[in-house]
């Protein structure tokens, strides 16, 4: 593929290069370069000719090597991957989207610019503001979680205003609504934690290697979490949805354990389980009087406190 491509740049820029011109540049047999010659015409219909007075190959009319056969649909979504990936160009993959767009343009550039005019009219995406990460640190923790090295962090803890130095085990990076977290075992807390990688404010990798917990698998690990933090403690949750909120409550899933009863008068009862009351109160506390925690009464009394504070403001 990059041969037959670097063939169609030189015919491209009207050097008129002959065979062995071409097989010097690439170092192959000039063979190899007719063969190639070959498979364009045969195969891409290229319209190559032989200028016996120049002494080269040359296009005799206009072509554009599509060296994948990508058809409509194709370009299509190549010009919805451009629009996707360009949510994420603060992440730590900022320099490698980029490269690797540029790569693919160079193939297609003139068909991806017309279906990316067209997709602006069609489709657009927005994502809500994400932290931004340190490229270091990230770096750093990817080898560290394939080659199974502790790490050693200082690292801020926005709810008590603390920083504390830890010795962890990396497990897993994950992004979650366009922020990095990473899971953990946490030497000070003897379990296994989540860190959001933009609190991180120091880190080192540790010449020795930790052992994982065996037949670990963070999908398990996550399963009970209810965004992305994680507790020992599974709490069943019920909430009632008003009648004129339920419609909205049923048209998504909200958790793997997630059921929902339906009430005579239209509202509805929904039961999760989740081992995090801190993000689920969250959740709950957009809906205002649309909704009302029935159990755990734990939960019930948050946002009863919740409300009640937020009441004295406004007085």
């Amino acid at each position: 593929l990059k041969r037959l491509i670097f063939i169609d740049n030189e015919l491209k820029s009207k050097s008129y290069p002959n065979k062995k011109l071409l097989a010097q540049k690439y170092q192959v047999s000039q063979k190899t370069i007719q063969r190639d010659i070959e498979f364009l015409i045969n195969q891409y219909e290229a319209p190559i000719e032989y200028d016996y007075k120049r002494k080269g190959y040359h296009y005799y009319r206009e072509f554009s090597l599509n060296p994948l056969k990508l058809d409509e649909g194709d370009f299509f979504m190549l010009a919805l991957t451009e629009k996707v990936l360009q949510q994420y160009r603060n992440s730590p993959f900022r320099n490698h989207i980029i490269k690797f767009y540029e790569k693919i343009k160079t193939l297609f550039n003139d068909e991806i610019s017309i279906y990316s005019n067209e997709l602006n009219d069609v489709m657009s995406f927005e994502i809500g503001p994400m932290r931004e990460v340190n490229k270091e640190y990230f770096d750093k923790l990817e080898k560290a979680i394939r080659e199974k090295l502790i790490v050693e962090i200082k690292y801020h803890t926005l709810y008590t205003d603390t920083y504390s130095v830890r010795k962890i085990d990396p497990y897993h990076l994950k992004n979650y609504k366009g922020d990095w977290y990473l899971i953990a075992y946490c030497h000070t807390k003897k379990d296994i934690r989540v860190f959001a990688l933009s609190r991180i404010k120091n880190l080192k990798l540790k010449d020795y290697n930790f052992k994982k917990i065996d037949n670990i698998k963070i999908d398990e690990i996550m399963k009970s979490s209810f965004g992305i933090y994680l507790d020992n403690k599974i709490w069943k949750v019920k909430i009632k949805f008003s009648f004129y909120q339920a419609r909205w409550i049923k048209e998504k899933k909200w958790h793997s354990s997630q059921s929902i009863r339906e009430n005579r008068d239209g509202s509805i009862i929904l039961s999760i389980e989740v081992n995090n009351l801190e993000e689920i109160k969250r959740w709950i506390l957009q809906y205002g009087k649309e909704a009302e925690v029935i159990s755990p009464k734990a939960l019930r009394e948050e946002i009863k406190t919740e409300f009640r504070e937020s009441l004295k403001k406004y007085k």
